[in-house]
């Protein structure tokens, strides 16, 4: 599924993209680097291997880069960052 993400930041090291969660939205990776979520406004829970972990407002989570197919579900803003 596509979901809105928009580039806040980019070098040669690393990515930081804004999402806008409004809703449920499937991420795929590509399973080469981590992901970092920061969550700066809201409440948002990860879905993954058939179970559910909630954040809020001031969270950052370290996603694996084995864990390649999961799912976002709230209303949030996060930032999202990656190894470029």
């Amino acid at each position: 599924m596509y979901y809105k993400r928009f580039l806040f930041y980019g070098c040669p090291y690393f990515t930081t993209n804004f999402i806008p969660l409004q809703d449920e939205i499937t991420v795929s990776k590509s399973g080469k680097t981590f992901t970092v979520y920061m969550c700066v406004e809201g409440t948002f829970e990860i879905e993954y291997d058939n179970s559910k972990l909630q954040y809020k407002k001031g969270d950052t989570i370290l996603i694996s880069a084995m864990m390649n197919a999961f799912i976002l579900n709230g209303k949030a803003s996060i930032l999202e960052i990656y190894i470029s």
